[in-house]
Formats: C-alpha cells, sequence, structure tokens
C-alpha cells in the first residue's frame, strides 16, 4: 500500500508508525516560477510513475 501525506502536516504519527519505508521527493527551488513544493497529486503522480516503472 502506498501511502501519501499532505503537503504541510505530512502523514499521522500512528500511520508513520505502520510504515515500512518512508520517502520523501526532494526539490530544489525553482526561483523562476517560485515553486519549492509539490502538492499530493503532483507528488503522487510522480511516485506512481517510479513505483509502475520498475
Amino acid at each position: 500500500m502506498l501511502v501519501f501525506g499532505s503537503e504541510g502536516k505530512g502523514i499521522r504519527e500512528l500511520v508513520k508508525k505502520e510504515c515500512d519505508e518512508i520517502m520523501q521527493i526532494n526539490m530544489k527551488n525553482n526561483l523562476k516560477f517560485e515553486i519549492d513544493s509539490l502538492n499530493v497529486s503532483n507528488a503522487t503522480s510522480i511516485a506512481l510513475y517510479q513505483f509502475y516503472s520498475k
């Protein structure tokens, strides 16, 4: 099962405790477009692409 957390709060500690792995998408700040984080739908798209492309 894949669990995705919100941009600010992430996932609750009880959920996090039950996870086998915790992953995070690291990204550089994009000064041109002022992007410093992804919303959960964008992060989910990236994670699912990586998960199914193996």
